[in-house]
């Protein structure tokens, strides 16, 4: 389950655990941060999810006021705590901007 909190700009991530059916905790990402927005900047996300490899899902995140482009994927933490973490793939431009005369 991919979230957007725009009230803080973060992505929010979690994964439900099917034989109990509860939510295993939230992974979180600041794309304030990530996106290089200013505080209160007026943006618009775009999200799709998408398949990347078997098992393995995407999640695509368009920024339109900043024109850039981020990739990301879940899974378990790598240290020894539980949970899960977000990772950022790539975050490119898919705009180009005015270049100065």
């Amino acid at each position: 389950v991919w979230l957007l909190d725009y009230r803080t700009g973060k992505l929010l991530a979690t994964v439900i655990n099917r034989p109990v059916g509860k939510i295993l905790g939230w992974a979180e990402v600041d794309l304030v941060n990530e996106f290089g927005l200013a505080p209160k900047q007026n943006v618009h996300f775009l999200m799709t999810t998408g398949s990347i490899s078997p098992g393995q899902a995407a999640l695509y995140i368009a920024e339109t006021t900043t024109g850039k482009f981020g990739i990301y994927t879940m899974g378990p933490r790598e240290d020894a705590a539980q949970g899960l973490i977000i990772r950022r793939h790539d975050l490119v431009p898919f705009r180009q901007t005015p270049q100065a005369q």
